[in-house]
């Protein structure tokens, strides 16, 4: 219910609606569920607009699936494949550029083990990823955002992360493995088992 109140952003009626129907004064009695509640949404609140900074909200892409588009770092005028959208209702494009990348990386003969299961569970799971991150990370080294999702593999946890790039955050740019260690290049924006579920 948490979810859906912030999404819609009827957090105030809910509220209201959650005191009439427990029949107390809150302002006198501090209804522990009302309190438990409140507390809740205001974390949401806070979280989706801590992420709102780095994502937007909304975002749309003014191309349709089948149209071209420049890509932002080569130039190069590729056809739009797909559109998704992420956690927060903005639209990210794949085009026929960026799946062309994620294949020649999946098939390079170089890429072996989990490096190549995880690209593969990424790009077959991509919507997922995007509209359902385990974590966001903002990669301070290549300025671009990764949405992420644990993959098991074996007895460990990999990341599958979906990179979009801050100068273009509709364009998907690559799948990219991860083992988890970030350490200092990544910055944890989104956590769901932290924040919760947007």
């Amino acid at each position: 219910m948490a979810r859906r109140v912030v999404k819609y952003g009827l957090k105030d009626e809910v509220l209201e609606k959650f005191k009439r129907m427990c029949g107390n004064n809150f302002e006198d009695c501090g209804c522990p569920e009302f309190e438990e509640i409140k507390g809740k949404l205001e974390k949401l609140e806070k979280t989706k607009v801590r992420i709102r900074k780095y994502l937007g909200e909304k975002g749309k892409f003014p191309l349709k699936e089948g149209e071209e588009v420049v890509h932002p770092g080569t130039g190069i005028l590729t056809k739009i494949l797909k559109k998704y959208k992420d956690l927060l209702d903005n639209e990210r494009i794949l085009t026929e550029l960026t799946e062309t990348h994620i294949k020649r990386n999946i098939n390079d003969p170089k890429v072996r083990g989990w490096r190549k299961f995880v690209r593969g569970w990424g790009r077959r799971n991509l919507a997922n990823i995007l509209r359902a991150p385990d974590l966001i990370l903002y990669d301070r080294k290549r300025e671009a955002i990764l949405y992420t999702k644990w993959v098991p593999f074996g007895n460990t946890l990999r990341m599958a992360g979906v990179v979009v790039g801050l100068q273009n955050r509709h364009y998907i740019f690559a799948v990219e493995p991860m083992s988890g260690d970030l350490g200092d290049r990544y910055m944890i924006i989104y956590d769901r088992k932290k924040d919760g579920v947007l």
